[in-house]
């Protein structure tokens, strides 16, 4: 199954590549940061050296894989979801933007709000495959 992150560049990015590169029917092909574009993946994880000689790319770069993984900001997911979900027909989502219950918490995760589509139905984590009627199953972060 192939992968990419965006947002690799970060804390929690550099621990889900660290998972990510040990799982026997994952590969990750593409991970993303506009600011370190060209730059080797190990140059900001040095625990990653001689795990993977991928490269960081732009955003504008990357091509459909099979699952997205997001390491965003809080935030920045809900603003751009409905542009992502065109290149992988499962994503997750490892912000809080999707993962509160009550819109008057959200302010102090984000100032840009609740995200619309909470509203939508949810399958448990130990669900899978996920029934039809569930738009997005919740796990440890947020899959759309």
């Amino acid at each position: 199954m192939k992968a990419a992150v965006i947002g690799g560049a970060g804390y929690a990015g550099g621990e889900l590549l660290r998972l990510l590169l040990s799982h026997p029917e994952i590969e990750v092909t593409q991970v993303t940061s506009e600011r370190l574009g060209g730059k080797f993946v190990h140059t900001v994880h040095p625990h990653l050296r001689r795990r993977t000689e991928l490269k960081f790319q732009a955003r504008a770069a990357l091509q459909p894989v099979d699952v997205l993984f997001l390491a965003m900001p809080h935030g920045q997911t809900s603003r751009e979801i409905d542009q992502l979900q065109s290149f992988a027909p499962t994503i997750i989502d490892l912000s809080a933007d999707f993962r509160l219950h009550d819109p008057a918490g959200s302010s102090r995760i984000s100032s840009t709000g609740f995200p619309s589509c909470i509203a939508s139905r949810f399958a448990p984590p130990t669900a899978w495959p996920p029934a039809a009627a569930w738009q997005r199953r919740l796990s440890s972060g947020c899959i759309h």
